[in-house]
């Protein structure tokens, strides 16, 4: 895929992951399932308008390891390679989705140790969250809890970011400006928000 795909260059998404494999250290995970949308898009730069519910999907970033290992359902295959930062793929289908996954960390051996969870995400499901989960302890995995990790790594702002974060509040601004002198008594929000 081309750089000028991503929203930022591949060398500010491998920070990204240095920066959350150095919170895996500090917190003695050895390797974390992302499955929260933001997350991942932070990550990746993955963004879809649909994450289904009983899909597992999301990346996983060994402590130990460079590379980024997304996982997702096969329909979205062409999706996930035209839009996301990664160095391998795992897909599954709905019917095959946990036991490819679990395979998925028992081939790398990252059962072996350690796997953090992120549980407090909107998707996938909490009762398939839960699943994953179970099977990889059953695989002998320790499962830790791996919410905040990348949302604590996500607080602090690179000079990239921070020039996004620029741009976007100018646009904001421009827009609450001129609407300044179009907004009238008596419209409704939505008549705002159309203009």
């Amino acid at each position: 895929m081309a750089e000028d795909a991503f929203p930022f260059p591949r060398d500010e998404y491998r920070d990204r992951a240095r920066r959350v494999r150095a919170e895996l250290e500090r917190r003695g995970i050895d390797v974390l399932y992302v499955m929260s949308p933001a997350n991942m898009c932070y990550l990746t730069g993955f963004e879809s308008i649909w994450y289904p519910p009983r899909a597992p999907l999301g990346v996983v970033i060994a402590r130990d390891h460079e590379s980024l290992v997304f996982v997702d359902y096969e329909r979205h295959r062409t999706l996930v390679e035209m839009t996301a930062h990664f160095d391998e793929a795992v897909f599954f289908t709905y019917e095959t989705a946990i036991d490819t996954v679990v395979d998925a960390f028992v081939s790398r051996d990252w059962t072996d140790g350690t796997v953090g969870i992120e549980w407090s995400s909107r998707s996938p499901s909490p009762p398939l969250v839960r699943e994953v989960a179970d099977r990889l302890a059953a695989r002998g995995a320790q499962i830790a809890d791996g919410d905040w990790i990348v949302d604590r790594v996500r607080l602090v702002k690179s000079p990239r970011e921070l020039e996004c974060v620029r741009k976007a509040s100018a646009v904001v601004d421009a827009a609450f400006l001129a609407l300044r002198d179009e907004v009238r008594p008596g419209m409704t929000e939505l008549q705002i928000a159309a203009r």
